[in-house]
């Protein structure tokens, strides 16, 4: 296993007004788009991926895994790592329940700080100390 993490390639969807030109689409219909896209952007090989991290404000109860959802939609490799993240500080955003979603508005610092964050949380899982497994549901109580 390499002994580092590389984040190859971002993609999100445009921003845009809620409840207007993707009103008739879910966060997961435009997850998978832009999955997809990233994909065919990167050129990179689908079974290259060793981890799918996605962030969204607010999980639906529909698909709250939203990353686990996209990964299978997007058809990459079973077993993929997918990891759903909020960057919003609900507590303290004053933006939060208004429909700016300029990128002037965003707290770059905070979301730096969160991929900062992922970067050493994998650190263990990616220097082969740790190794993701999945877990027996019987032994769960």
């Amino acid at each position: 296993m390499p002994g580092r993490v590389a984040i190859v390639a971002s993609c999100r969807t445009p921003f845009a007004k809620s409840g207007e030109v993707f009103k008739d689409l879910s966060a997961l219909d435009l997850a998978k788009v832009a999955v997809r896209e990233l994909i065919e952007r990167s050129e990179v090989d689908p079974k290259l991926i060793g981890s799918l991290v996605m962030g969204q404000v607010v999980a639906s109860v529909k698909a709250p895994n939203l990353a686990r959802e996209t990964g299978l939609g997007a058809l990459l490799p079973k077993g993929v790592p997918a990891h759903t993240i909020s960057t919003d500080q609900i507590d303290i955003d004053k933006l939060y329940h208004s429909v700016n979603d300029e990128f002037e508005s965003m707290d770059i610092q905070n979301i730096v700080n969160t991929i900062r964050a992922i970067a050493l949380s994998s650190k263990t899982i990616v220097s082969g100390v740790d190794t993701p497994k999945r877990i027996d549901k019987s032994t769960v109580r």
